[in-house]
């Protein structure tokens, strides 16, 4: 009966890492996304610098999915729109990055747990069968 408990047990902590698993993956996602959005925002930002810089469509059309206002009349409020929307990002990503390396640790401990679990099971075995002997 106990190896069936245990057999359950290390189930579930293999079910945990896997579970831990998808998070990271999905918060990795959100880092690279953000990294993205950092990227266009000081890309743009960069240019608008230059007067004789002609703001594209899809630019503008990324800024409107973003949430950042753009002005193009107003070169001075969009910069500082982007400065604005830099800084949240950096604050968001740096926050991102603090979750993702909590939920790694989560994942790294979900598996020792599970790796002890296994090796005193087998530790149990061996003794078992070392009796028998």
């Amino acid at each position: 009966m106990s190896t069936s408990l245990e057999d359950m047990m290390a189930a579930l902590g293999v079910s945990r890492a896997q579970g831990l698993q998808s998070a990271v993956t999905a918060q990795a996602r959100q880092i690279q996304d953000q990294n993205a959005k950092l990227a266009f925002a000081s890309e743009l930002m960069s240019r608008l610098k230059d007067p004789d810089y002609l703001v594209p469509p899809s630019a503008v059309a990324l800024c409107t999915r973003y949430g950042i206002p753009y002005l193009p009349g107003d070169r001075r409020t969009t910069l500082e729109s982007l400065r604005n929307f830099i800084n949240q990002q950096s604050l968001q990503s740096q926050l991102s990055i603090m979750q993702l390396q909590s939920l790694i640790n989560k994942q790294a401990q979900a598996m020792e747990k599970v790796s002890n679990l296994m090796k005193k099971q087998s530790e149990t075995q061996s003794s078992i069968i070392g009796k028998l002997r």
